[in-house]
């Protein structure tokens, strides 16, 4: 039980990260503080639940939080 919750509670988590990766594509124009913000929050709440050990995902944190 505790599982699938946990799995439903991430989805808003990732939607709002590909939200605001779209959002502040440089390919649509500049982003927002905000819009930057938002990206920031979103990507590092759900990175460290998607690395979980598996070190590949780091530089994508990396990129997140040196643009954001």
């Amino acid at each position: 039980m505790r599982d699938a919750i946990f799995s439903q509670m991430l989805v808003p988590l990732i939607q709002g990260t590909l939200r605001y990766l779209w959002k502040t594509d440089a390919a649509f124009g500049t982003a927002s503080n905000k819009e930057l913000g938002e990206l920031w929050a979103f990507s590092t709440a759900i990175l460290p639940m998607l690395v979980d050990g598996d070190f590949r995902f780091w530089p994508v944190l990396n990129l997140i939080s040196t643009n954001g």
